[in-house]
């Protein structure tokens, strides 16, 4: 997941989620020494998919600016950003869903369930 420089940003597709990602987006940001008009360029080309097709849809002026990260961002989050009422959804299916399977020991299964669930309960509290 971490670069193996400080000039390339993380990775979209190798983070757990969005919201992850624009963490370590912010965090490349203040390590790299790329100057701000180069870190926009920077993120686009590290882009995949669908991402970079979005991304595509700018104009090539607003990315080499200043701001391009910000810009960029702004574009994936209308994509890629769940809103809390749909995290909080998602949270609760998953929940609701969760079994164990015949081959998990019983210890796993609790590790799994507090790692899990613990997070999720301390997400739906502060989005209370």
């Amino acid at each position: 997941m971490a670069s193996k420089n400080s000039k390339t940003p993380p990775s979209l597709k190798q983070c757990k989620s969005y919201d992850d990602w624009t963490k370590m987006i912010n965090m490349w940001r203040v390590f790299t020494d790329l100057p701000k008009e180069k870190q926009g360029p920077a993120l686009f080309l590290s882009l995949e998919g669908e991402a970079q097709d979005a991304v595509l849809e700018l104009d090539e002026k607003e990315i080499i600016k200043d701001t391009g990260v910000e810009t960029i961002i702004k574009r994936l989050d209308r994509l890629f950003k769940k809103d809390s009422v749909i995290t909080k959804y998602l949270a609760l299916e998953k929940f609701e869903s969760f079994k164990r399977p015949p081959d998990m020991s019983i210890q796993t299964f609790l590790n799994e369930f507090k790692k899990t669930f613990i997070q999720n309960q301390i997400v739906w509290v502060r989005n209370v």
